[in-house]
């Protein structure tokens, strides 16, 4: 694909927060807090608020399983190897 996909910007209100959540939901689940976790931690939070700038509020992350969360992830992963 080759850039990270959002569909269209309809509401970026929520989006730092959703970062915030993605980053700190991701730490909290990491076995320490080192250099690559952290790298890892701003890749989630980039995803999380990547959805949620798709819809009003946080409707399209909360109906987001994880498949479609990874699946965005490893997108922005290609994109930032690309870059």
């Amino acid at each position: 694909m080759g850039f990270l996909h959002v569909v269209s910007v309809v509401d970026p209100t929520g989006a730092g927060d959703s970062f915030a959540g993605g980053f700190m939901g991701y730490l909290a689940n990491a076995d320490s807090v080192s250099v690559w976790n952290l790298k890892r931690a701003v890749a989630y939070g980039t995803v999380t608020a990547s959805l949620t700038v798709e819809s009003l509020g946080v409707d399209r992350l909360a109906n987001a399983d994880r498949e479609t969360i990874e699946k965005r992830y490893q997108e922005l992963l290609q994109f930032v190897a690309s870059a």
